[in-house]
């Protein structure tokens, strides 16, 4: 029923060429009145009006929510931790501390809480997600609009992460990463973060110990052989 209701939204949603006249620019006075511009074309008027966005242009604008009638040009940084526990008591020490200071004002932590399927050990097998035992994904944000503010915002971002992981909870071995041991599993790629390059284990971070980043080099070889897809964090060509 719910599916129905969505799609009864735009039946009054009429085609552009049937508009009157003053249609469009009645659309583009409405754009220049909002804090941020319309963007897109029009395909239908009516109610609800629909515009027609490139992927480029409607990934960008949805961003912080903005929607599509909206385009977000803030700029922003992302970290990650997958957690197989709680907060021990000198982490949430820390976390008051970094989330105190004025050297991290405008960060961000949302915590969420994991298990139930999420947790089938059984899809580390068919999927490119490894954590598979957490209870918690943290994810690190921060947002600005102005480039001044770039080195302030990407300072404390850092300073906070870089100090939860040099905790006795994490391995010795790499302080300031989430390393996976008996209380992390690691981050998750979909927040890519191209600080994590400066690792040289990076991709144990993302993929684990086992055989799965192999498993996704091999796919790599055979389907994108000269690397023509890439960014800084992608699979790396097989040799």
């Amino acid at each position: 029923a719910w599916v129905q209701d969505y799609l009864n939204l735009f039946q009054t949603c009429r085609p552009s060429a049937d508009a009157p006249p003053d249609y469009l620019q009645q659309q583009q006075d409405f754009g220049q009145q909002q804090q941020r511009p319309l963007v897109g074309d029009t395909v239908c008027y009516g109610t609800h009006p629909v515009r027609a966005l490139n992927w480029v242009e409607a990934t960008v604008s949805g961003q912080g929510g903005s929607g599509l009638y909206g385009s977000n040009r803030r700029r922003s940084k992302y970290k990650s931790c997958y957690m197989k526990k709680g907060f021990t008591v000198a982490e949430a020490n820390v976390l008051y501390d970094q989330m105190t200071s004025d050297a991290t004002r405008g960060l961000i932590l949302a915590i969420d809480s994991y298990g139930g399927m999420v947790n089938n050990p059984a899809r580390i097998a068919d999927t490119a997600i490894p954590q598979r035992n957490s209870i918690l994904k943290l994810q690190y944000q921060s947002y600005w609009l102005n480039e001044a503010d770039d080195a302030f915002r990407l300072n404390g971002i850092r300073q906070c992460y870089k100090a939860m992981y040099s905790t006795p909870s994490a391995d010795p071995k790499y302080p300031g990463y989430p390393y996976p041991n008996e209380n992390f599993e690691g981050c998750y790629i979909n927040y890519a973060d191209a600080d994590m390059l400066e690792s040289p284990e990076w991709t144990t971070l993302y993929y684990g110990t086992g055989d799965l980043y192999p498993l996704l080099q091999q796919v790599k070889k055979e389907y994108d052989p000269h690397n023509l897809f890439h960014h800084s964090m992608s699979i790396r060509p097989k040799a």
